[in-house]
């Protein structure tokens, strides 16, 4: 009798040490196929239209000039529009006047947001890739509702103007949506609830949105890429007013303590997915390293 019993927790063991291996497995996902006919995509940087919001400072800028750096045509958007023609001045000269353009952006606002789309395909004919990351982090009780009007109201609105813009069945060419989300929309983010809140939704819409039907539809891919900490610009705001003057200190400490990984990584992550990453896939990239998919389970 022990015997069998010896044997069935045995069989517990090795089961349970199975399907945590299969899980850790799928968990380290990368952006390695062990040929190339098991890609399922193939999408080429150079001459591609891009978009990309938020794209006079931070990690919006490193976009930008990295997309141009690989031969892309990008139309770049921002509130500051000192900034952003000084940008455009300096980026024309060093890649050409026709691979790159500013527009003045709000998206908060439809016709804004819309506007360079319409300049875009004015320009080049058409979009290929819209990058939504245009991001602030109002915490305190007067501002709140920017943070969700900018960070996911506009990504929703981004979206669905690349549909319009860019979907086959109004005659474009299909293309690629990305959110640039966060590592903050992982875990729980008590240190900016709003912030985190809002990235965490773009997670969700993204899943939804880059159901197979929709890709199919409409010919545009949409996926998510969360950086980690990254020595670049916080978005606006982010950690200046917390939603309760204790966290200050902690904020301060971890953003002078915690080691950040360099812009740059964060940009050849954007530019892999773009190239090879699946609709409806939600990326990390930290500490330097390549993209690596992470996986939401549930039990329904």
């Amino acid at each position: 009798m022990e015997y069998y019993i010896v044997l069935g927790a045995l069989a517990f063991i090795l089961g349970i040490s199975q399907m945590t291996s299969s899980h850790q497995a799928q968990d380290q996902t990368s952006l390695t196929w062990g040929s190339h006919e098991e890609r399922p995509y193939n999408v080429q940087i150079k001459d591609l239209v891009a978009i990309v919001t938020g794209g006079t400072k931070g990690l919006g800028k490193n976009f930008v000039e990295h997309l141009l750096k690989e031969h892309a045509k990008v139309a770049f958007g921002g509130t500051s529009v000192a900034i952003g023609e000084k940008l455009e001045k300096q980026y024309s000269a060093e890649f050409g006047a026709n691979n790159v353009m500013f527009c003045p952006l709000d998206v908060t606002k439809h016709d804004s947001f819309e506007n360079i789309f319409i300049k875009a395909k004015a320009k080049w004919g058409g979009v290929d890739l819209l990058v939504n990351n245009a991001g602030v982090g109002y915490e305190d009780k007067d501002n709140w509702e920017k943070t969700i009007d900018i960070n996911f109201k506009g990504s929703v609105r981004g979206q669905l103007l690349a549909v319009e813009h860019m979907g086959k069945h109004k005659g474009g060419r299909g293309g690629t949506v990305v959110m640039i989300s966060s590592r903050t929309a992982l875990i729980p983010g008590y240190l900016w609830p709003l912030y985190s809140t809002t990235k965490k939704a773009q997670l969700a819409y993204t899943e939804a949105m880059g159901d197979e039907y929709y890709e199919k539809h409409f010919n545009i891919r949409t996926m998510s890429l969360c950086p980690g900490l990254t020595d670049s610009d916080l978005p606006d705001y982010q950690g200046q007013n917390p939603f309760i003057p204790e966290l200050k200190p902690i904020l301060g400490n971890r953003s002078s303590c915690a080691v950040k990984q360099r812009p740059e990584s964060v940009s050849k992550g954007l530019l892999q997915i773009v190239r090879n990453g699946t609709t409806g896939s939600i990326w990390l990239v930290e500490e330097d390293e390549a993209p690596r998919q992470i996986h939401f389970w549930n039990d329904f």
